[in-house]
């Protein structure tokens, strides 16, 4: 037989309160206690304390005489001095309660390693968003300066297409004139040779 006190469960409870599954756990343990306390203790801050160098547990009335008779003389106030129910759990119960306990640190133990693995993944995702960003990032000005160099070859196509107009306006114009030229000098060598 085992005896253990609601403080020790409730410690046990903020242990593990913070991990679902193993605050489900926990909670059973308040399930396998009877309904009734089995014994009383003096103790102080949930510890249980001795009383007549004896640790076993005693009925309420004599814990209370106890405490009246440590309380007094004493000049500093007992703070976190009480009398606390002690619940009785079985043999067979106490290996349930120490193989749930087991229970704990493994889900604990688990979950701590899938926090850790979480925050692993966590850190290499922003590390590829990062890279990803940068890489977008620079493909974005890379077409930021193709645009430019585009508009470029736009404004020297346009300009070339221009120049290339004013060339083959001013040959024609020459060829024009040539032909002419041409022309003048045929009638007047006509001419000549007709006087």
């Amino acid at each position: 037989m085992m005896t253990v006190s609601i403080a020790t469960l409730n410690q046990v409870l903020a242990e593990y309160g913070k991990n679902h599954v193993a605050h489900q756990i926990a909670r059973q343990l308040l399930d396998i206690i009877c309904a009734e306390p089995a014994m009383f203790s003096i103790t102080c801050h949930g510890k249980v304390e001795e009383i007549g160098g004896d640790t076993q547990a005693f009925t309420r009335e004599e814990c209370e005489r106890e405490l009246k008779r440590w309380s007094e003389g004493v000049d500093e106030a007992m703070d976190g001095y009480a009398v606390t129910p002690l619940y009785a759990i079985s043999e067979g119960v106490g290996n349930s309660f120490g193989a749930l306990h087991k229970q704990l640190q493994e889900a604990l133990t688990s979950c701590e390693n899938w926090k850790r693995n979480y925050e692993s993944s966590q850190a290499q995702v922003s590390q590829l968003l990062q890279g990803g960003s940068e890489k977008e990032n620079a493909l974005a000005e890379r077409i930021k300066e193709l645009d430019r160099r585009e508009k470029e070859v736009e404004l020297q196509e346009k300009s070339l297409y221009h120049e290339r107009e004013l060339i083959r306006n001013e040959r024609k114009i020459h060829e024009t004139t040539i032909r002419d030229l041409q022309n003048q000098l045929a009638k007047q060598g006509g001419e000549n040779a007709g006087n």
